[in-house]
C-alpha cells in the first residue's frame, strides 16, 4: 500500500512537473545592419514581408490583412491569425500571438554585433516543461516564433527587396539610338515613332537587330521628357545626325532585375535597386536604361511590361 501510495505521488509529480512554465531562448545572427533588421519588427508593415504565414496572403491579397497602432502597439489580423505587438523598450517587442492552435507569448530583441553589417535577433518564451521536451526531440525548441523567418527574409535578396537582382558582365555591344525632347502627354507616341525610324534606318544600313530595344524615359523641365531609344545591332557603323552610334564596351559590370507588369508599377523595381545600393554604400554614377524584353514598347503608363532595368554602380 505504501509503495501505491508512493508511486501516485511520483507520478503526480512529475505530470504537475510537465505544466511547469520554463523559459526558453534561442539567438540568432542575422547579415544584415541592425537598423534594417530592426525595421523588419518595429513596423507593422513589414511582419507582413517577412513572416512566412503572412507573406503569401500578403502578396496575394493584402486587402485580406488589417493593421491598427496605438502608442508603441501595433495589431496585425489575417484570417485566424492576430499579432499585438508592444515595443517595451527599443529594443525589445513583445508577441501576444493568436492562433487556430490557441495564444502565444513570446518576445523578440534585436541588437547589433561587432562584426559590421551584423544583427543578433534573440526570441524568448515561456511553455511547458513537456512542451519543451518535445521540442527538444525534434531538434527545433521554438518553430512556432518565427525566427528563422527573419533570417531567411533579411538574408535573401530576393524576398528581402522583392526582385532577384544580379551583378552581370556587360557584354560588347553596339547600339543605333534617336533622341528626343518631348511634351510629357505625348511621349509614349514619340517613342513609337522613334522606334520606327530606327528599323527604317537600319534596315536601309543592312543592319541586324541582336537584342531586344533599350530605353530612357527621362523627366525633364516643363513637364517634358527626354526619350532615348536604341536598337543593339550587329556591326559598327558611321552615323550621321540624328542617328548615333554608341557602344557598350565589355569589362564593367550591370546590377540588373527584371520586372513584369503595369508599366506605372515599375517604381517597385527602381525603389528595390536604389535600396540594395544604399544598403551597400554604393554609388549610381549614370542613369539607368530600361531593356525592353519583348521587344515591345509601352503605349500608356498602363500597358503591360516585360523589362530589366540596368544599372551601372561603383
Amino acid at each position: 500500500m505504501k509503495k501505491k501510495l508512493i508511486a501516485a505521488t511520483i507520478i503526480i509529480v512529475l505530470i504537475a512537473a510537465c505544466f511547469i512554465p520554463v523559459t526558453l531562448q534561442q539567438s540568432l545572427t542575422i547579415k544584415s545592419t541592425f537598423f534594417n533588421t530592426y525595421e523588419q519588427f518595429a513596423r507593422a508593415n513589414n511582419w507582413k514581408k517577412w513572416r512566412s504565414d503572412l507573406r503569401d496572403t500578403w502578396m496575394s491579397d493584402s486587402s485580406k490583412i488589417t493593421t491598427q497602432a496605438t502608442g508603441n502597439t501595433f495589431s496585425i489580423a489575417c484570417k485566424e491569425l492576430t499579432l499585438q505587438v508592444t515595443n517595451i523598450d527599443g529594443y525589445s517587442f513583445n508577441v501576444d500571438e493568436k492562433n487556430a492552435d490557441g495564444e502565444l507569448f513570446y518576445n523578440y530583441t534585436v541588437t547589433p554585433k561587432k562584426e559590421q553589417n551584423q544583427a543578433q535577433v534573440v526570441v524568448s518564451e515561456k511553455k511547458s516543461f513537456i512542451k519543451y521536451l518535445s521540442g527538444l526531440f525534434s531538434g527545433n525548441s521554438l518553430p512556432e516564433t518565427h525566427l528563422g523567418d527573419i533570417k531567411r527574409f533579411m538574408e535573401n535578396p530576393d524576398l528581402y527587396y522583392g526582385f532577384n537582382i544580379r551583378k552581370v558582365h556587360v557584354t560588347d555591344t553596339n547600339i543605333v539610338v534617336l533622341t528626343k525632347t518631348v511634351p510629357a502627354k505625348s511621349q509614349f507616341d514619340e517613342a513609337g515613332q522613334l522606334l520606327s525610324a530606327l528599323k527604317q534606318y537600319a534596315a536601309s544600313k543592312q543592319l541586324r537587330q541582336v537584342q531586344p530595344l533599350i530605353a530612357q524615359f527621362l523627366p525633364g523641365r516643363n513637364d517634358s521628357v527626354r526619350l532615348k531609344i536604341g536598337l543593339p545591332v550587329d556591326k559598327k557603323i558611321q552615323t550621321q545626325p540624328p542617328f548615333l552610334f554608341m557602344t557598350m564596351p565589355p569589362g564593367g559590370y550591370f546590377y540588373t532585375t527584371t520586372y513584369t507588369g503595369k508599366l506605372s508599377n515599375k517604381i517597385k523595381a527602381y525603389s528595390a535597386l536604389y535600396q540594395y545600393f544604399r544598403d551597400r554604400a554604393m554609388q549610381t554614377p549614370i542613369l539607368p536604361f530600361e531593356t525592353y524584353l519583348d521587344n515591345k514598347l509601352p503605349i500608356a503608363d498602363t500597358s503591360q511590361v516585360h523589362l530589366r532595368l540596368n544599372f551601372s554602380t561603383f
